[in-house]
């Protein structure tokens, strides 16, 4: 390149310079995503224990009103429709199993 009068020295800075900045840039990006899968387990059980206690109050109400009884049966109800899943709702993940 020099006998073409063709300096790479600023070419090969500059790029150093916009790889390095590329770098930066994909670390910073992979540290938010790991937030990020970090914050949604944490929003999701926050989510389960919500529901747990919701149902938990829900079983003892039934259990007061009387099991079978019309009012039970109703609370029983709106129970299992706030249960039922979806992709954007998957089921509690299971425990791990304790050895």
């Amino acid at each position: 390149m020099t006998a073409k009068n063709f300096d790479v020295t600023p070419h090969i800075a500059r790029l150093q310079g916009k790889l390095k900045s590329a770098g930066d840039l994909s670390a910073v990006q992979k540290q938010l995503e790991v937030q990020k899968q970090n914050k949604t387990a944490e929003a999701q059980a926050a989510a389960y224990d919500t529901y747990n206690d919701a149902s938990g109050t829900l079983d003892a109400l039934m259990g007061l009103l009387g099991k079978g009884t019309t009012e039970a049966n109703i609370l029983q109800s709106i129970r299992s429709k706030v249960r039922q899943h979806n992709d954007a709702n998957p089921p509690a993940p299971a425990a791990a199993a304790k050895l």
